[in-house]
């Protein structure tokens, strides 16, 4: 015979009845029921016990009548259960998962946006202190030129004096912003609207 045979012939002989009987022996022996124990007394391999889903149910039956709930083998339906319940919440996890990760991108989004304008406003007020620069620098150079017109309009009406020397002095850059500005020693006050 072949062995494909052979191992169909031990399928075959292993029925409940067998094993039943196998069990009640086994018991008798005082030894533990489990397929080891079991294919040992029937002289077949435990994995053609383990295969069969009948079988195990009852070797696993007659374990708990013996050891109560605390009985080491479980039944398939029980694994897939669990099974099933591990993977409903791996799902809920996933979705979870997947919320995160999509807050994540929106905030990562929110965050170039946020610094795009930041980068923005630098560069707006940079430009408003040149502009400003420029403002100031072309407000005190048309601030001297007019101070000079005016100094110029003024020494041609009354040449200013130096009360120190009592001479003439030329128009200067210490005249015009002691002419627009006043000079505290000469008792001029300023004269910003001619």
């Amino acid at each position: 015979m072949a062995p494909e045979e052979d191992k169909r012939q031990e399928e075959v002989e292993l029925s409940l009845e067998v094993v039943d009987a196998a069990i009640k022996a086994v018991k008798g022996d005082d030894l533990d029921i489990n397929p080891f124990t079991l294919g040992r007394h029937l002289g077949v391999a435990p994995e053609l016990l383990f295969e069969s889903r009948e079988l195990m149910g009852r070797i696993i039956e007659a374990r708990r009548k013996t050891q109560g709930d605390s009985a080491t083998f479980s039944m398939d339906s029980e694994l897939l259960l669990k099974v099933r319940g591990l993977e409903e919440e791996l799902a809920k996890l996933a979705e979870v998962n997947q919320e995160l990760y999509d807050r994540g991108m929106a905030i990562e989004e929110q965050l170039l946006a946020a610094e795009a304008k930041v980068t923005d406003l630098e560069q707006e007020a940079e430009t408003l202190a040149m502009q400003l620069q420029n403002s100031w620098h072309l407000g005190y150079n048309k601030g001297l030129a007019d101070g000079q017109h005016n100094l110029e309009i003024h020494e041609s009406e009354t040449p200013v004096q130096n009360v120190e020397h009592g001479n003439v002095q030329k128009s200067t850059e210490n005249q015009l912003v002691n002419y627009v500005f006043g000079d505290p020693g000469a008792g001029h006050f300023p004269r910003l609207n001619d």
